[in-house]
């Protein structure tokens, strides 16, 4: 899949996006995370939301994941909070 973006300021840059299968040799990035609780607080919010009644059997809920994608033919790797 391709996207192509453009920057909303006055520099009007544009970024093609690209999603594709990483290689199999592809080194991920080992960085420390910011904040060391981040599984147990994911933890504790799937279980409040599950005891709510907000989870569906069609959902993917996931934790500790990194988004990959290629921004001007560039490998980009990040890891939302």
């Amino acid at each position: 899949m391709t996207q192509t973006l453009s920057k909303p300021d006055a520099s009007k840059s544009q970024y093609n996006i690209t999603w594709e299968k990483l290689p199999d040799d592809f080194k991920l990035p080992d960085d420390p995370v910011e904040n060391i609780d981040q599984p147990l607080l994911a933890a504790a919010l799937g279980e409040a939301l599950d005891m709510a009644g907000f989870i569906l059997a069609s959902m993917l809920i996931a934790s500790n994941f990194g988004l990959c994608a290629k921004v001007n033919d560039k490998t980009v790797v990040k890891a939302p909070d």
